[in-house]
């Protein structure tokens, strides 16, 4: 009994801390891809300080993580119900963690705005599979998708302000 009990919370864990995980292997790359390009484009007045960008994917990564485990649970694994919403999450987590360090690798704002886009849309998607697995878990995905749909509006902007630069 002692053994199931740290076997599920192991998962829960790992669940919870995978995409937070993730996001800072993705920082690395984005870090080395930032300079010079990045750094000297124009920011929209609503850009977050760098400070507060980690903490805040920190909780929200850590919020659709544990959405995750709860639809795993829920859904009795992957070969229950919960199969395709979990396959969904996987990709969503993989567009998501590349589409920044590509957009800086390529130094395209359309293209950020298109990637940026596909990843509010499949986090969406998500979300909506997960509600029909455990409402709780669609509620989890709240915040990050409001989060998303911030990054939506700064890549816009940022490609609006600038609209001449180098591409």
């Amino acid at each position: 009994m002692q053994n199931e009990t740290c076997c599920v919370h192991m998962r829960a864990l790992s669940a919870t801390l995978l995409p937070s995980i993730g996001s800072c292997l993705s920082a690395v790359a984005v870090r080395k891809l930032q300079e010079p390009w990045y750094t000297g484009l124009q920011k929209p007045k609503h850009t977050l300080p760098d400070c507060c960008s980690g903490h805040i994917k920190t909780i929200v990564y850590s919020g659709i993580g544990f959405a995750s485990y709860l639809v795993y649970k829920e859904g009795n694994g992957c070969e229950g119900p919960a199969k395709v919403p979990l396959i969904l999450y996987g990709t969503h987590l993989a567009v998501n963690l590349s589409w920044q360090p590509a957009y800086l690798y390529l130094k395209n704002l359309d293209f950020g705005c298109c990637a940026i886009s596909v990843v509010t849309a499949t986090g969406v998607l998500v979300a909506h599979a997960f509600y029909k697995i455990e409402k709780k878990a669609a509620y989890l995905f709240a915040p990050y998708l409001l989060y998303l749909c911030y990054n939506t509006c700064h890549m816009f902007s940022l490609r609006k302000l600038n609209k001449n630069a180098i591409q």
